[in-house]
């Protein structure tokens, strides 16, 4: 009875070896932890549309699956294409490299995630195209409506709701027009959309995995080259009282919103340019 426990365990625990992959992955798009969420749950959760494989196929979040096909179907049209096929091809070669990137297990089979990759990519795209350049018709039901827009650009910079950034440049390279269209400009939009938006239009760090951690870098280090430079004016409070500038103590509310900081921390930059 011992001996066929023994080697029952044996072979659950083989199996277990066997599956592991030969060298350990790095993924970089992760889950947020149980006890993070249960802080706010709603702040992990896209409103309006799954990206990746995470929040795919929720119900709440259907309804944008037909505008990825439709949008799918344009950049065919602008291409003049009839069909996806070399489109498949690419993200098929790129499949297991894109698995990586996770640090759970998808449950996704190789045809559903491929698609999964595709429609997501393209529609980032194409969304974030029409967005920068104004290239949209009148009766796209996302551009009717500024709060769409506004959900959409929220959704892209969720931390659960990201694909891998090299399948975005994949795609961005199949589809545009111009051979000198580089894809820092489609990025722009998620940059604006920040609390520190950045002034200058940057080159895309090599770096990073995935859209959040490429807007989360350049946003921090413009927000950290402005609050330096003006940190290198701000006078000490002894050059301040030899210049005889008087101070009063004031009590103020906590600052609890990060749009309080940004207007503080423009004010203070305004004060200090004059």
């Amino acid at each position: 009875m011992s001996e066929t426990k023994a080697d029952y365990v044996t072979i659950i625990i083989d199996t277990m070896l066997n599956s592991l992959s030969s060298a350990p992955s790095n993924p970089s798009i992760f889950k947020v932890g149980d006890h993070l969420r249960s802080i706010n749950p709603k702040a992990y959760d896209p409103k309006i549309i799954a990206i990746g494989p995470f929040h795919h196929g929720k119900h709440h979040l259907q309804n944008m699956e037909q505008h990825k096909v439709r949008y799918l179907k344009l950049v065919l049209h602008r291409k003049d294409e009839s069909s996806v096929a070399r489109y498949v091809t690419a993200m098929r070669h790129l499949e297991d490299r894109a698995r990586k990137f996770y640090a759970e297990d998808i449950q996704l089979d190789e045809h559903e995630f491929v698609k999964m990759l595709l429609l997501d990519g393209c529609f980032i795209i194409e969304f974030l195209r029409k967005f920068q350049y104004k290239d949209y018709s009148d009766d796209d039901p996302i551009f009717q409506y500024g709060h769409i827009q506004s959900h959409l650009l929220d959704d892209l910079m969720v931390f659960e709701n990201q694909i891998p950034f090299f399948i975005i440049d994949s795609l961005f390279d199949m589809i545009k027009i111009d051979t000198g269209d580089k894809i820092n400009s489609l990025i722009w939009p998620l940059l604006q959309n920040g609390i520190f938006p950045v002034k200058d239009l940057p080159e895309v760090p090599e770096t990073q995995h995935h859209l959040l951690g490429i807007v989360h870098d350049l946003q921090c280090s413009s927000f950290a080259r402005r609050l330096s430079h003006s940190m290198e004016n701000i006078k000490s409070a002894i050059e301040l009282l030899d210049a005889e500038i008087a101070f009063e103590t004031r009590r103020s509310s906590h600052i609890d919103s990060m749009e309080n900081i940004k207007s503080a921390i423009e004010i203070l930059e305004a004060e200090i340019a004059c």
